[in-house]
């Protein structure tokens, strides 16, 4: 009796194998997979560079508009970080060799559009003034910065009796100024003069003293003198017309990037017209450290 109930057919003994398989299968998968998978994978490639990369977003998340950050940030995500570190002087380099170093285009358009303008790196910190390079980044090519000492204007300082001859004079308006003017200033001759007047056309004039610190190779001692005499306002600047401006009327300003431009101008044809200069920043075309700089040169 015991016997006939141990034995089985055929169909069963085969049903029993193929159960036994598939158990020692899944036990095989359960047990191998884990190695298989810890295996086959790969690390992540330039992890050093992509944990700058990461720091670079969040910085940018804390500290600017989120406009302007969303716009630098996928130009950055982009671009495939290759570095190749060598010294350069900013005020020269070439596009191609920026790119090496690790700058995006967004923040090689703003450094060359600077330097185009009459603007000059004088010191390693001053790239950090430039709209778009952050901390990050200063910090991995500052070591590589080499900038030469600049020509500038020599003046024979003999004693304090000359020096007061420059200032005793009368207050000058800084946006109707002559360079014969601004040369009665302590400090500021004939190409120095030239320099301000130059950057004061293409910016549409001053209308702050701290201006004068985007000014190529004006030092500190001749900002102060030049403070003490000069006058500011924003009645006096030349604004450029939002509804009437072509691309290259806008483009050519030192404030105003060629995204700001293309930005500006496709708002401009979804409105139809722009009754106000605070829609620009209202409506997020432009950010708020661009609108903070740019809004005493724009009308409607």
């Amino acid at each position: 009796m015991i016997k006939r109930i141990l034995e089985f057919n055929r169909t069963e003994k085969n049903g029993i194998l193929v159960l036994i398989f598939m158990i020692i299968l899944v036990m095989g998968i359960n047990l191998f997979l884990p190695a298989i998978i810890s295996n086959t994978s790969e690390p992540i490639e330039h992890e050093d560079e992509y944990q700058q990369f990461l720091s670079l977003i969040q910085e940018k998340a804390n500290t600017v508009d989120s406009s302007a950050y969303n716009h630098e940030a996928l130009l950055f995500a982009k671009e495939k970080i290759h570095r190749t570190y060598f010294n350069f002087d900013p005020n020269t380099s070439t596009k191609d060799d920026l790119k090496k170093l690790g700058f995006n285009d967004f923040q090689i358009n703003n450094l060359q559009k600077y330097i185009h303008a009459g603007g000059y790196i004088a010191q390693k910190s001053d790239l950090l003034k430039i709209y778009g390079i952050n901390k990050s980044l200063y910090k991995n090519i500052e070591p590589y910065i080499a900038i030469p000492e600049p020509q500038t204007d020599k003046i024979q300082e003999t004693d304090h009796a000359d020096k007061e001859t420059f200032t005793n004079i009368i207050p000058i308006h800084i946006n109707r100024a002559t360079t014969n003017e601004l040369q009665q200033v302590y400090g500021v001759g004939p190409k120095r003069s030239l320099t301000i007047l130059k950057y004061r056309d293409l910016l549409g004039g001053y209308h702050h003293p701290e201006q004068l610190k985007e000014v190529y190779g004006l030092p500190d001692s001749t900002i102060h003198e030049l403070t003490k005499i000069l006058i500011f306002d924003t009645v006096s600047l030349q604004r450029i017309s939002l509804n009437q401006s072509e691309f290259k009327d806008l483009v050519r300003h030192p404030y105003i990037s060629e995204f700001h431009t293309k930005s500006i101008l496709k708002y401009r044809d979804m409105k139809e017209r722009i009754n106000s200069t605070q829609e620009l920043y209202t409506n997020r075309v432009l950010d708020s450290i661009t609108w903070s700089k740019v809004r005493f040169y724009l009308k409607p």
